[in-house]
């Protein structure tokens, strides 16, 4: 009969299988669940705060003003004919933007294309009412002839277009006053007495000077050259006459056309005459 050997205590055993693990009272579901812990590792290098520090709020504000904006946009203002800092920066900043094909369906576009898309299926189920009607009565009117067709009256559609006006704008313009001056005078019945002699010794004159020239041929040739002479100083002085009677073709007249149109070049052309002046 063979011997037995002794076993061996469990305090003395050996085994290769793993360590089960602790149970945890906490869970109920059995199974040997052990639950995560979290295990906090600070860098070496981090800082170190005291409670006063640690306990500090700071506040930060967020603003919608880009920072990159320029703030030094200078624009030519015409009407004040000079440079000026416009205070209006745009501070939008467009990252992305894609043009689509939807419309809203309470814009003026969205209710067009739904009364068109409705007017277009009231069309439809019209139209099939009327093909289901004639060929339920096709056998009836066969001898009839054809059947005249209904006009849709949903089927209809307007499109209108305006153009943009531009508003009116006034630039009036208005020239300096040419320069004025005071005249008054005073005249009594003898001027006006001495005035009328004087013209009718100057029409006796120039009859006297033409009736010589009618009998020149009588007189002699010195007589003749004399009284050509004379008749060429009449006529000048009438030409003297007459041009200082003619306020058109006067020298005062050609002065004050003069300056009228240096006035009407210089309104025309202001703003040539203005950089002239004033730009290099």
């Amino acid at each position: 009969m063979p011997v037995k050997k002794p076993a061996k205590k469990p305090s003395e055993a050996k085994t290769d299988a793993p360590a089960k693990p602790a149970k945890n009272p906490d869970n109920d579901g059995g199974g040997g669940y052990v639950e995560p812990t979290t295990v906090i590792v600070k860098p070496a290098d981090q800082l170190v705060l005291t409670e006063k520090e640690l306990e500090a709020e700071h506040t930060r504000v967020l603003s919608a003003k880009d920072p990159v904006a320029p703030q030094n946009i200078v624009r030519y203002s015409f009407r004040e004919k000079t440079y000026k800092l416009d205070p209006s920066v745009e501070q939008c900043a467009l990252h992305f933007e894609m043009e689509g094909n939807l419309m809203h369906r309470d814009s003026e576009d969205g209710k067009r294309i739904v009364a068109e898309l409705e007017a277009h299926r009231v069309a439809a189920e019209r139209a099939e009412e009327l093909e289901a009607m004639k060929q339920g009565g096709g056998d009836a009117n066969e001898g009839g002839g054809e059947q005249k067709k209904l006009r849709n009256q949903f089927n209809y559609s307007e499109r209108a277009s305006q153009t943009f006006n531009h508003p009116l704008r006034e630039r009036p313009t208005i020239t300096e006053p040419p320069p004025s001056v005071g005249f008054n005078g005073q005249v009594n019945q003898w001027e006006i007495f001495d005035a009328y002699v004087e013209d009718i010794e100057k029409q006796r004159l120039t009859k006297e000077k033409t009736g010589q020239q009618g009998g020149g041929a009588a007189t002699t040739k010195k007589a003749t050259t004399s009284a050509h002479a004379d008749k060429e100083e009449e006529e000048e002085g009438l030409k003297e006459v007459a041009k200082e009677a003619d306020i058109v073709h006067s020298s005062a007249m050609s002065k004050s056309l003069k300056i009228m149109e240096r006035m009407v070049n210089q309104n025309t052309w202001d703003e040539i005459a203005q950089d002239y002046c004033y730009w290099d």
